[in-house]
């Protein structure tokens, strides 16, 4: 995994995290779209990129990824070891 991500035309990054948990730390060019409001919040994605999906340790990415998928978005990547296994750089909101 690469130390610093950025979004760009191809790829949109989503952290699936709380609002808290991401106020903590996260890695810059990632935007908090928590799972617990995911299904309100998931039209805001474009259909047309790469949707990258981070959590803690990849089992709410892995359901967010699953849910966008059934959604019709055909190309979502769920980022296995998530922030647990993260050695870059990150941010503090805090």
């Amino acid at each position: 995994m690469a130390d610093s991500i950025k979004n760009n035309d191809e790829a949109f990054y989503i952290d699936v995290r709380e609002d808290y948990e991401f106020n903590e730390a996260y890695i810059e060019g990632f935007v908090n779209y928590p799972l617990s409001s995911f299904e309100q919040t998931y039209q805001d994605l474009p259909k047309d990129k790469e949707i990258i999906v981070i959590c803690r340790s990849g089992n709410r990415s892995m359901k967010a990824a699953a849910f966008l998928k059934e959604q019709g978005y055909e190309n979502v990547t769920n980022i296995k070891g998530a922030m647990l296994d993260w050695k870059g750089e990150t941010k503090s909101a805090n």
